[in-house]
Parts: structure tokens; C-alpha cells; sequence
């Protein structure tokens, strides 16, 4: 397959072999492609949830062709405890069918990644997996959450969580989590293939606008960021995020 080198950036040109089918684990006991299972602020789905197993899921993924980005609508937990057991929470929520706790009644966790406010990436449902993320959007559709609440405003749905920004972690390992699945799966990384929620359901606010307004920053850096960017550990706001993104996409330092 040709590549493109930049760097230590290394692109797809071609569209890449699909994900894994359903079976028993590669050796490194992730589905996740190499590449990401190599960035060093990667979690395998063993690391937060100890009792996951093979489920029976809904339909395979197919060859990833677009990714959406959400928001988890949710806490921002910074410290391991909290962020482990707040994945566990939309693990239950996920999968439940009791409606005190807004069960969705899905087979697993709805995203394929989640990132935490450090900028740490945890592997959620396999990505041989359909997910579910996207009502009638989900074929062919990777999903990947942050988590947080980033509404303007407080929803119905939302009222008692916090609002809060990403971090500057969060859009940086977003970028670095975009830049190694459009290189395994040969996505492009702009704007038409990486969408936020409410691209593909107008009656969304997800990923809540301080993030939607990022995504093209994100898509940017993500197509030209070194491939190391994402091991920094940074939980400030985002405020300057466009010279952040800028400063790491060229190599620069900040």
C-alpha cells in the first residue's frame, strides 16, 4: 500500500485492510488497530472493564469510512478511580434496559474509544463491532466520545451535569486518535469524513458546541500532527487551542 511519509506522520493513500472480525483477541488482547494500541495513552478495554467478554453484537462494522465525534454528556473525572468507574457508569447506562437510569438497552458500550480529560483513549465496544452512537448512522461509522458535558446551555436531558471545555488533552489526543485510524482504515481527515454528532441528526447538540466549534482545528492538526503529540499529559482549558494545535501540528514546541 503506498504511503506518504511527513515526518514521523505516516498517511494511507490507499483504503486499508477492514477491522478484525469477531473472535479471540490479538496478542496485545485489544481490537484496536496497531497503530493505536501503540500511542502511549492508549487503554485497552480489559484495563477499565476486567470482566468483558465476547457479546453477540448487533452487525460488523464493515470498512470504516467516517467517524463521529460526540460528547459523553456526562462528568469530567480527572483522577484513574473516578475515571474507570464513570466508564463503568455509561457502560450500565449503555446496556441496561431500566428507564430510572436512562438504560438504552444496547448489547455494549455505544462508542469504540472514549478520551478522558487528561487525554487518556480507552477502547470501548471492538471496532469489528457496529456501534451504537448514530440513530440509522452507524454502518461503516466509527464512534468516539470525550468526556464531558460541552453545551453552551443545559439541556433537559443534561440539567444537574456540570458544563465544562475539553481540554487541550482531550482535542490533542483527539487529533492523534484521528490521524492513526484514518492512516489504518485510509479515511480522509477532513470535514465531509470526521463529523460531530449533530452533522449526521439535527435535532442533536451533541458534541456540544465548545467542542463542535473545534473540530476543524482538530481535523487540521490531525492530518499534519508528528505522531507522538498525543503523549502529553495537560488538563488545562482550551482556550488556545487553534496555536496549540497549530504549534503541535508543525512540530513546534509549547
Amino acid at each position: 500500500m503506498p504511503v506518504k511519509t511527513f515526518g514521523l506522520l505516516v498517511l494511507a493513500l490507499a483504503s486499508a485492510a477492514p477491522p478484525p472480525a469477531a473472535g479471540k483477541a490479538p496478542a496485545a488482547g485489544t481490537y484496536a488497530p496497531e497503530s493505536v494500541a501503540a500511542l502511549p495513552n492508549f487503554h485497552k478495554r480489559s484495563e477499565w472493564d476486567p470482566k468483558w467478554k465476547e457479546t453477540v453484537y448487533d452487525a460488523p462494522l464493515g470498512n470504516p469510512t467516517r467517524i463521529t465525534v460526540h460528547h459523553t454528556e456526562e462528568k469530567q473525572p480527572l483522577e484513574r478511580k473516578a475515571i474507570i468507574t464513570e466508564l463503568q457508569r455509561l457502560l450500565r447506562i449503555h446496556t441496561s434496559k431500566d428507564p430510572k437510569i436512562d438504560g438504552r438497552g444496547w448489547s455494549d458500550i455505544g462508542y469504540h474509544f472514549l478520551i478522558d480529560a487528561k487525554g487518556q483513549i480507552w477502547e470501548g465496544r471492538p471496532i469489528y463491532a457496529q456501534g451504537s452512537h448514530v440513530a440509522g448512522q452507524n454502518e461503516n461509522n466509527i464512534g468516539i466520545s470525550l468526556m464531558g458535558n460541552f453545551d453552551l446551555e443545559h439541556t433537559e436531558y443534561n440539567k444537574e451535569i456540570p458544563l465544562t471545555k475539553p481540554t487541550a488533552a482531550q482535542l490533542e489526543a483527539l487529533a492523534a486518535l484521528l490521524n492513526r485510524l484514518g492512516g489504518a482504515y485510509g479515511i480522509p481527515l477532513d470535514r465531509q469524513h470526521v463529523f460531530g454528532h449533530r452533522d449526521l441528526d439535527a435535532k442533536k447538540t451533541c458534541p456540544g458546541q465548545r467542542l463542535y466549534d473545534q473540530l476543524d482545528a482538530v481535523c487540521q492538526a490531525a492530518s499534519r500532527k508528528a505522531a507522538a503529540m498525543a503523549s502529553r499529559i495537560d488538563t488545562r482549558p482550551a482556550e488556545n487551542i487553534q496555536e496549540r494545535l497549530r504549534l503541535i501540528s508543525t512540530g513546534s514546541p509549547f
